[in-house]
């Protein structure tokens, strides 16, 4: 699906990608927030899935808006609509779990970032042009070269870094109340107590801020 392809019958594409799941939701898999193209998020859904390739900023200046337009211009405002996002992380307790996980999340991120469709995110943040560049490397077979194009601005807004017992409260500061679920992208083997530990920040940021009002309609 994309928003830069010429002539594109956007009605068939959002049918395509529409998904019913157990229970009754319908929810639109979306690689990313589509611009000019007439269509906002929850104006027939029941919520959207977040591709990897986002940063805090683009959902909150460019998916938010467009569920909460989408929503009201369909008169859906109090019905149950979930954002689900999927972000890449890079955590690790050891030197050696965290060297392959900056690796993994660096090898991930140019090899999306080299995607047209993708791009928008790119732009949103004056990237764009890194887009062809990461593409021509793919195109020529240059496969371990794409890391090299990215700088740590860039790496920094897609990926969120932290200790595993901080990741929770790294995503919650990055959505800010735009995002009502998450599952991780994680590239990288990491063993089973970094794991038990990210669990854990999650149960501890919950508890903290249990009784907090919701931040998202």
């Amino acid at each position: 699906m994309s928003g830069a392809v010429e002539g594109c019958d956007f009605q068939a594409t959002l049918l395509r990608l529409r998904k019913t799941f157990e229970g009754g939701g319908t929810y639109v898999l979306s690689e990313y927030a589509i611009e000019g193209q007439g269509f906002r998020f929850g104006e027939e859904s029941d919520g959207v899935l977040l591709h990897p390739f986002h940063t805090g900023h683009y959902v909150r200046e460019t998916v938010a808006p467009a569920v909460e337009a989408g929503r009201a211009d369909a008169d859906r405002v109090d019905a149950s609509f979930t954002v689900h996002a999927c972000p890449i992380v890079c955590t690790g307790s050891t030197d050696e779990e965290l060297e392959r996980a900056e690796a993994g999340v660096r090898q991930l991120v140019a090899f999306y970032g080299s995607t047209p469709a993708y791009r928008v995110t790119l732009d949103a943040h004056g990237w764009g042009d890194l887009q062809p560049a990461l593409r021509e490397l793919t195109k020529s077979g240059r496969w371990a070269e794409l890391p090299s194009l990215l700088t740590d601005e860039v790496v920094d807004a897609l990926v969120v870094h932290g200790a595993p017992g901080e990741i929770a409260a790294a995503l919650a500061a990055r959505y800010a109340g735009t995002v009502d679920r998450v599952g991780l992208s994680m590239p990288y083997q990491t063993g089973s107590d970094t794991l038990a530990a990210i669990v854990e920040g999650f149960r501890a940021h919950r508890a903290e801020h249990e009784h907090e009002p919701e931040n998202r309609s």
